[in-house]
């Protein structure tokens, strides 16, 4: 039986929107971060894209879940949700940042 979701969501909008957010968030967590612009810009463009990725793959797994038998969505939800995280682990290697500098590390 499947699980009411409501209508299915738009996977390419979310996407979007979740890379947007990540994006904000990644720009407000720069200032403390790093001192040159293109540290700053190579990790505002990896989180948006990891949050592009990680909320395509939760749309579209719970699109699954509310339109199919439990099983199949179910495995069908695993495959995206496993997708996404293999994006966004793939794009730490891909994008590589700087280490950040030992004056923005809490004290021990």
């Amino acid at each position: 039986m499947p699980i009411n979701t409501g209508m299915p969501r738009s996977v390419i909008g979310h996407a979007i929107s979740g890379g947007f957010i990540a994006m904000l968030v990644a720009g407000i967590d720069n200032k403390a971060r790093f001192d040159n612009k293109q540290g700053a810009f190579k990790h505002v463009a990896k989180v948006g894209l990891q949050g592009a990725a990680i909320s395509a793959a939760a749309i579209a797994a719970t699109n699954s879940i509310g339109s199919k038998p439990a099983m199949r969505a179910g495995l069908e939800a695993l495959g995206y949700l496993a997708a996404g995280a293999a994006v966004a682990v793939a794009l730490e290697a891909i994008i590589p940042e700087e280490p950040t500098p030992q004056a923005c590390l809490p004290k021990e």
